[in-house]
């Protein structure tokens, strides 16, 4: 742990939850936003269809919405998205209502289906889209997977940084016992060598001295 640093161990324990949840935030507010605006575009589809009696409203717009939503991946991978179209005097038009007044509608000349479809476009259409990212799901286990295995390569990446240090403060400290050692050998080497010299000038001072001795006799 000397050269793993403690804070960064605990923030890449505690940034991938953070994370995880801002970015599903920030996923669902952005696509919700683009969903809304996709569906509003599509909602109705061809006119034509609508002003010659062919198709009811309600139809119309069940059949496009539902056709949008079998085309969104992410909606499959774990999105979750409630979908209401109602008209300025709140009719409800998706999802599909089967009411004894929408079954006259289905029988009803085209005149008349293109007459009641005439007055309920010229209500206003109001989309309302509550989209959101369910847990545990292919979506947002990707992007947890994502950001954990961030963590861990930052994390392996310290580890790593602190093992060459660590390996280098201990090769450094081997070449210093070495270099001590070598000046142990080298201090016994002058050692040795000095007592060697020290027992030659013992035996000279001696024999200098034995022949003062005779000398003087």
């Amino acid at each position: 742990m000397k050269y793993f640093p403690l804070k960064t161990l605990i923030l890449c324990i505690l940034l991938p939850p953070v994370m995880y949840i801002v970015t599903m935030q920030t996923l669902e507010k952005r696509l919700q936003t683009v969903y809304t605006s996709e569906i509003e575009e599509i909602t109705i589809g061809d006119p034509v269809h609508l002003f010659d009696g062919s198709i009811t409203i309600q139809d119309a717009v069940n059949r496009n919405i539902d056709r949008y939503l079998k085309g969104k991946a992410l909606l499959n991978w774990g999105g979750r998205a409630k979908i209401t179209v109602t008209t300025k005097e709140n009719t409800i038009l998706y999802p599909a209502a089967y009411e004894e007044n929408r079954v006259g509608q289905l029988s009803a000349p085209s005149m008349a289906v293109a007459e009641e479809n005439y007055r309920l476009l010229n209500q206003g259409l109001n989309v309302d889209l509550d989209l959101s990212i369910e847990h545990n799901r292919l979506l947002s286990n990707a992007v947890l997977g994502v950001y954990i295995l961030l963590s861990l390569m930052v994390l392996f990446l310290f580890y790593r940084a602190g093992a060459r240090k660590a390996e280098a403060e201990s090769r450094e400290k081997e070449q210093e016992i070495e270099r001590l050692l070598n000046l142990e050998s080298d201090y016994a080497q002058r050692l040795k060598h000095l007592g060697r010299e020290r027992k030659t000038l013992s035996s000279e001072i001696a024999a200098a001295k034995k022949r003062l001795e005779s000398e003087k006799e």
